[in-house]
């Protein structure tokens, strides 16, 4: 057993670099068994880490973990989960066999656990969807029991487990539906809270599947508990969009919960009631008169709710809407929907109503029915009495500035010597502001100024609407006064002339309540202080409404209406601020503003600009849905999430200086102008997803501590200089532009799969941490990646540089991949180090490609590369020693080994055309072709003219190599192996990958260790049976050729030759051919045995020696004159042996006799005494008239070629 040092370091290391424990993986497993239930969460919680990046390692000590579900700590239930969750989630199948032990732990009193273990059935259901099913069914018939137990912990268990088991398989979960209803009741709220939600699960697959639950849900609507008033209307919601007769006699339920205090309740009812209306109208009519009601005198969100029923209702069957409207006394114009909207807000109005019939508030609603139809808009005091006091007393407001003693505040002065008017004064600029207004009889001041608590706030409210709508620019004057609770909902500021009504330093202590306030003089509110909440919802500003340096505590600004300018520059705001649905007919100024809690900026729309340069949001920020010609956060900081989402801009977005301490979001969003940042500071994830950027993307100095999340994101030029980022991530990116990244930090992945580059992209001084995935890019421009560092895989599979490209100075440092990767155009690679193993198959290089100067580490691959211009100038391989371009086609360039290099080009298979070879220093020792291999070499317009000289001193001999270069390295190979995705493992990559040969032993032994999908595995369970394999493997250099091999190598050659008219090549590699097929019958004959085909061969092999014997198979008329000198001589001594009688003594003799033989088919047969010298002359008359023959022969061959 390991002790706690040992975990802690493993832990330490799983959480930084989890692959350095995947050999340990065994050896961490034996510690979940530890007695220390600290010690196995360690040993679990390593598991866990390791997981993350290798699930398969961990994935055969699933039994292991199956075992430390039932442990008695949650900690490693938790983790044990979490591990088979990682596991499940790369290898769905690995669990098959435990899913019936894994879905019992739904039943876990941990809901936490509960969760986890519902995401392992989750990630095994994608692909195995009825056996999870099967198991989950298993488990729910005994959950269904625990519904019933005694114990409301076993009860909450047990409605926990189906909750979570919905989500997985909401079949099983239908088929115990009545138990489930049977827990609505429950006493237990949190039985009833997973009861109700395990049901609206399976309502959101299929909503006719808990179709028996409706009338419960129905009821459920009229209870407390807001969580299951919000499912239970969101579950019938759901069956209404599946089967809406089923809920034709819930209406009655429906309607009422249109009134709930719960925004989602309501919405969900307005859903489920929309699609009743749609099909069953006539469920829906009878409750017309009450929704028109609603719509005129609830709330707005009530009001809103109920006219969305009534216009889905008159869509349906518009005569119970017409009807109830026009006996109401509003006129509809044939158009049902456009009247229930004027009724909402307030344009149209109700001539009656009954008292509580079909409202609770029928008193009130007449009293303001009155207020609202006098003309004058001036009866304040039935006004006030109409509307209920809202009073907000939230501590999370926060301290609002007190200004209530006028002798705290330095700008007032106090003049009691005012005959006759009020003592306030004050410093406005650089001006001294007095009071137009009369004192109270029973003071020195008037009634706006006077102290709160002096003064009745229903008093205040009516004289400050009389006085604001009276003639005259003083009489609107009311700076510093003081007010209380001020209520001037529904009120309308509109004076005969258009004076502005000045509130500026005015101190609201309490609400100041304008909904649906319509204001159509210009407001100046500079310095406001509203201590408690400013509601101005659906509030109408028709000119200026100036705010600058307000105080709020809370602010609703939802719906307002700014036609004029808008500043709130400087305001702070220290509650919740909520502007939501707001439209700026211009320009709105929220420079410096300050947000001290949550900020809801959502869907406004602004015609102009919106400045929040230098504002700062203390918590989060929700911008989204913004509608404006021009974004300016530049200086802005928010120490939450900055939402911009669906952000629509027709000119310009700047954020210059933006600090955002969480996640910055522009996901969805539409800038039809550019977005700009410089010296910006992401705390988290800058999220761009499916942004469309129609100019320019242009940051420069930006930080972002987690990632750029660009999928999908579309712009025209993009321009990114000095980026600091952990992943970057432009997957499926569309730019139509230029797109440059210059001196970037990119800690973690840099992703471009399968983006677009329409006008190039430019990489310059980019260091990417981890992995370069940019498979299927297209890019349509050039491609420069140049001076860069990628610390780990760098892949670039099937992309297609339609104008080349350059990775000039470029350092690779792991395995770099351009596997059918397309380069139309020119590409470098010049002064490219490649650090890991590097592969170019299939790779296209239509123009030319540089790779001058290049530096590989490991060998790389070009197997079945299609090269043009290939300039392989000093390439150096640090020891690897070979290029392996075998299979490629090179079609035409420069190869040129640097001095004192031992590399070798594998060219196998290749086909070699225009190619010029060379070495870089004239002074090498070894042979030039020495550092070629050409075996079953295609040579297509390759002259070996140049190189005859280097060719006759190795007796043109072309397929042998430097002796030892690059000794098999196992465990190289073993790596290279694991680096392959599964859609490489076949006999053919692996040995396209390799630079040698395989032998049929060796491809079973590969073929078996690629069986495995999990690379760890393949090194694991199948390195040691490989290894030996690879020990027998030698390398290119050692590796004899079969004669055949050789015979159809020189063939090749000598076609190579004949092609472009090198004859002396052709003569020499036709020489060379003829050899190594001598050999070949030789080989045959030797592994063939004593047989008829072996006797054909011999003869084969006779004739094939004798030719090269007699005149080098054609070549070599000087064999010939050698033959016939010998052949003179032999005879010549045969005849001394037999003693004829000659005219002549002698040997000399004997040799004219001879020589007279040779040549008697010229010159006539010599006399013969005997019969034995006759046959021997004749033989030799033969041989002489065939030799001579085959020397005009080859003497005239040579002189052709």
């Amino acid at each position: 057993m390991a002790d706690n040092q040992q975990l802690e370091e493993w832990l330490e290391v799983a959480e930084t670099d989890p692959d350095d424990l995947v050999d340990k993986v065994a050896a961490i497993t034996n510690e979940i068994d530890q007695p220390d239930p600290e010690k196995r969460n360690k040993a679990v919680k390593i598991l866990s880490q390791v997981a993350t990046r290798n699930p398969g390692s961990v994935a055969d000590e699933r039994a292991a973990l199956i075992e430390r579900l039932s442990d008695e700590h949650q900690a490693v239930r938790y983790n044990a989960a979490l591990t088979l969750k990682r596991i499940a989630t790369a290898y769905p199948n690995a669990l098959l066999g435990v899913l019936f032990p894994v879905a019992g732990r739904l039943g876990d009193e941990e809901q936490d656990v509960q969760t986890a273990v519902g995401d392992v059935l989750d990630a095994v259901s994608d692909q195995y969807p009825e056996e999870v099913i099967e198991a989950v069914s298993t488990v729910l018939t005994d959950l269904a029991t625990d519904l019933n137990a005694s114990s409301s912990e076993e009860r909450k268990t047990a409605a926990m487990g189906f909750a979570v088991a919905a989500s997985v398989a909401p079949e099983a979960v239908a088929a115990n539906l009545e138990a489930l209803i049977d827990s609505f009741t429950d006493g237990s709220l949190d039985v009833r809270y997973h009861s109700v939600m395990a049901v609206s699960r399976v309502a959101t697959e299929d909503g006719s599947a808990v179709t028996a639950a409706v009338d419960a849900l129905s009821q459920l609507l009229g209870k407390s508990d807001d969580d299951v008033r919000k499912l239970a209307a969101y579950t019938l919601a759901e069956v209404a969009g599946t089967v809406p007769d089923m809920l034709t006699a819930e209406t009655d339920s429906l309607v009422d919960a249109l009134s709930d205090d719960y925004d989602e309740v309501r919405q969900f009812s307005v859903k489920a009631l929309t699609k009743v209306a749609d099909q069953h109208p006539e469920a829906i009519a009878p409750y017309a008169d009450v929704l028109i009601e609603r719509v005129a005198r609830d709330a707005d969100d009530i009001a809103t709710a109920a006219a969305e029923v009534l216009t889905a209702l008159a869509a349906a069957d518009a005569e119970p809407v017409k009807t109830a409207l026009t006996d109401r006394g509003v006129s509809i114009n044939d158009d049902p929907p456009a009247a229930i909207e004027a009724v909402r807000l307030g344009e149209k109005t109700l001539n009656s109503v009954a008292d509580d019939d079909g409202h609770k508030n029928g008193e009130k609603n007449r009293q303001l029915d009155n207020v609202i139809n006098d003309t004058g808009r001036t009866r304040v005091e039935s006004l006030t009495d109409a509307v209920d006091e809202v009073t907000v007393d939230d501590a999370a407001v926060g301290a609002v500035a007190d200004t209530v003693n006028y002798k705290d505040d330095d700008a007032i002065e106090l003049n009691f010597e005012t005959n006759g008017d009020c003592a306030y004064t004050r410093e406005v600029g650089i001006t001294t502001w007095r009071c137009p207004h009369d004192p109270m009889e029973e003071g020195d001041f008037c009634l706006f100024h006077a102290p709160v608590n002096a003064k009745d706030d229903k008093r205040v409210a009516e004289a400050l609407l009389e006085t604001a709508n009276s003639k005259g620019r003083r009489l609107k004057e009311f700076v510093g006064a003081r007010f209380g609770d001020i209520d001037l909902s529904f009120a309308i500021l509109a004076a005969d002339d258009n004076f502005p009504i000045d509130l500026r330093h005015a101190h609201v202590t309490g609400d100041l309540l304008c909904d649906r306030l319509s204001i159509r003089q210009p407001l100046r509110a500079q310095g406001l202080i509203v201590s408690e909440t400013a509601d101005f919802e659906a509030a109408v500003f028709e000119t200026l409404a100036d705010f600058e340096k307000a105080t709020f505590g809370a602010a609703v600004f939802n719906q307002v209406e700014f036609k004029g300018e808008t500043v709130f520059r400087g305001a702070r705001f220290a509650g919740d601020t909520k502007f939501r649905d707001v439209v700026f007919s211009r320009a709105v100024n929220f420079e410096q503003a300050q947000f001290e809690q949550d900020a809801e900026l959502r869907k406004m729309s602004v015609m102009d600009i919106i400045k929040l340069d230098d504002a700062t949001f203390n918590k989060r920020g929700m911008l989204a849905g913004i509608d404006a010609d021009q974004v300016r956060l530049n200086g802005a900081s928010v120490d939450g999430d900055l939402n911009l989402r669906a952000l629509n801009s027709g000119q310009l977005v700047s954020i210059d200086g933006l600090t955002v301490a969480n996640d910055l979001i522009f996901s969805v969003a539409t800038i039809d102008g550019a977005l700009t940042g410089e010296d910006v500071e992401v705390g988290g994830s800058l999220n761009l997803t499916n942004a469309n950027i129609s100019r320019s993307l242009m940051f420069e100095n930006v930080t972002v501590k987690r990632t750029i999340e660009a999928a999908g994101m579309e712009a025209n030029q993009i321009h990114i200089k000095k980026l600091a980022v952990d992943d970057f991530e432009l997957r499926t990116l569309r730019a139509h532009g230029f797109c440059l990244v210059q001196d970037a930090d990119i800690t973690g992945d840099f992703t471009l799969f399968n983006s677009r580059f329409e006008n190039g992209f430019q990489s310059e001084n980019v260091t990417v941490g981890g992995k370069l995935k940019t498979s299927q890019m297209q890019v349509q421009g050039e491609f420069l990646f140049v001076n860069g560092s990628i610390g780990e895989a760098a892949t670039f599979r099937s992309t297609i540089f339609e104008r080349g490209g350059s990775f000039l100075e470029t350092t690779f440092r792991s395995k770099t991949t351009f596997q059918d990767t397309t380069f139309s155009r020119g590409t470098s690679f010049s002064d490219v180090n490649f650090i890991g193993l590097s592969s170019f198959i299939g790779a296209e290089f239509a123009e030319s490609v540089d790779f001058s100067d290049a530096t590989f580490d490991s060998t790389p691959n070009f197997s079945d590369a299609v090269i043009s211009d290939g300039q392989f100038i000093r390439v150096n391989t640090n020891g690897a020693g070979i290029i392996d371009l075998s299979g490629a086609t090179f079609a035409d360039g420069t190869v040129t080994v640097p001095s004192g290099e031992d590399i070798v080009y594998d060219l196998r298979n290749t086909t070699v055309g225009d190619v010029e070879l060379g070495i870089n220093n004239d002074e090498e020792a070894r042979p030039l072709f020495e550092h070629f291999r050409f075996l079953n070499t295609t040579f297509d317009g390759f002259d070996f003219g140049p190189y005859k000289d280097e060719l006759s001193a190795t007796d043109w001999q072309i397929h042998t190599t430097i002796k030892g270069v690059n000794p098999v390295d196992k465990e190289s190979m073993l790596a290279t192996l694991a680096g392959m995705d599964a859609d490489e493992h076949n006999s053919e990559s692996l040995q396209s990958m390799a630079t040698w040969e395989l032998n049929k032993s060796e491809l079973v032994a590969i073929e078996e260790a690629i069986s495995y999908d999990d690379p760890v595995k393949l090194q694991t369970e199948c390195g040691e049976r490989l290894a030996d394999e690879i020990e027998s493997i030698e390398p290119p250099g050692a590796v004899a050729a079969s004669p055949g091999q050789l015979e159809n190598t020189y063939l090749r050659a000598k076609n190579g030759a004949n092609n472009i008219g090198d004859n002396t090549a052709a003569a020499e590699f036709f020489r060379k051919e003829m050899h190594y097929r001598r050999m070949k019958y030789g080989h045959l004959i030797r592994s063939g045995g004593y047989s008829k085909s072996s006797l054909r061969l011999a003869v084969k092999w006779v004739g094939n020696a004798l030719l090269n014997v007699s005149c080098g198979h054609g070549e070599r008329p000087s064999r010939t004159v050698y033959l016939s000198v010998v052949t003179i001589l032999v005879f010549t001594g045969l005849y001394a042996f037999l003693g004829i009688e000659l005219p002549y003594e002698g040997m000399a003799g004997y040799l004219t006799f001879s020589l007279e033989s040779f040549v008697a088919l010229v010159l006539g047969q010599p006399q013969t005494t005997n019969s034995i010298t006759t046959f021997a002359v004749a033989l030799e008359s033969f041989l002489g008239g065939f030799i001579i023959a085959l020397f005009v022969f080859t003497l005239t061959r040579s002189i052709n070629r």
